[in-house]
């Protein structure tokens, strides 16, 4: 044995035992082939989503986000934009050929995938910024739907009501008391709430196009941070959004000039505002039973029985409210990145 082998030990054979190299987040595959493999995928998928947007909604939201991640951990990520117009310009291809009123959907499906690919693998997802995009979408879509009734002759609340009346219709003579019950009453819900379904289904939207970041990122070996409901917590202005709202929606039942649009508005968005709330409070049970050493099946069965005192009682989303003022969790707030930076696998998945 040599004098070398002696003091460092036995030589090591080439490519045997050398140090692996950390490779930042964000940079894998550029340079190596992996990437431009990475630019190819995200736009093919990026495409197949836009086409799909007229179609679906959701199911556009997913294949969308998760090709544009490709193409933003590529070798040219600045190209993420252009992928997203891309995307879009499939989706308004198809609308022409499908429904020409779906292009303000394929557009808006465009932007909310590439603000949410940027969102969450810039590391500054937060409470406040998804709930800022789902209103925004909700107003995009509201106000494309409003446009497309106008044109023909109608408005969104007249579009609904005849949708159940149709329904109402479709029984014939066979309708029972009932049945003529059940759809009055579903009427007289439907004229009070519909704003409220579009912005269930911008929040799915939503929801759907930050599913698809996270599947990209497992394809991709990619860590990102994975949300709790016990750390969960609501912007600040939901309070004062949902106390000035609980006012407009009262103030009608005491000021008889009032218009009964601001009664209409405050009421729906009260009940957007209580969601928002619930979880809040809910957030804060499961934290505390997190605390205490209970496991899930426990957790799970406070949020169920939360649901059901938020329903009857409104409890949950007061002690939501209080939290939101007093953050008993002690949650740090104010700062952007409330999540842990992601950082990434040294290999691409097969």
């Amino acid at each position: 044995m040599s004098d070398s082998e002696k003091k460092n030990g036995p030589v090591r054979p080439d490519g045997m035992g050398e140090s692996r190299e950390v490779i930042p987040f964000g940079t894998r595959g550029q340079g190596d082939g992996m990437g431009q493999m990475r630019y190819r995928r995200g736009m093919m998928w990026s495409i197949l989503g836009g086409a799909c947007a007229p179609l679906s909604a959701e199911i556009a939201a997913v294949l969308t986000t998760y090709g544009l991640s490709f193409v933003n951990e590529s070798d040219d990520r600045g190209s993420v934009k252009t992928a997203a117009l891309v995307a879009a310009g499939a989706g308004i291809v198809v609308s022409i050929l499908y429904n020409p009123w779906q292009i303000p959907m394929s557009v808006l499906i465009a932007l909310v995938c590439l603000a949410m690919v940027r969102t969450v693998y810039g590391r500054q997802v937060t409470v406040g910024r998804v709930s800022l995009a789902i209103i925004a979408a909700t107003l995009v879509v509201l106000a494309s739907d409003s446009v497309a009734a106008a044109f023909n002759g109608t408005s969104v609340p007249a579009a609904f009501d005849g949708v159940l009346r149709q329904m109402g219709a479709s029984y014939g003579g066979s309708m029972n008391l009932t049945t003529s019950s059940q759809v009055e009453v579903a009427r007289k819900l439907v004229a009070s709430y519909w704003p409220l379904a579009y912005l269930c289904a911008a929040g799915a939207i939503v929801l759907f196009a930050h599913w698809g970041t996270k599947l990209a990122a497992r394809q991709m070996n990619v860590s990102l941070p994975v949300g709790r409901l016990s750390s969960y917590d609501a912007p600040r202005w939901v309070g004062v959004v949902f106390v000035l709202s609980a006012a407009a929606a009262m103030a009608p039942r005491y000021l008889t000039n009032l218009s009964p649009l601001v009664g209409f508005v405050g009421t729906n968005v009260l009940v957007a505002a209580r969601v928002a709330l619930y979880l809040q409070g809910t957030a804060l049970i499961v934290w505390f039973l997190e605390r205490r050493g209970f496991g899930p099946f426990t957790r799970a069965l406070a949020v169920m029985v939360a649901v059901w005192i938020e329903w009857s009682f409104a409890v949950v989303g007061i002690v939501g409210l209080v939290d939101l003022l007093a953050n008993f969790r002690g949650i740090g707030r104010g700062r952007q990145g409330r999540e842990a930076g992601p950082g990434e696998k040294s290999k691409e998945s097969a």
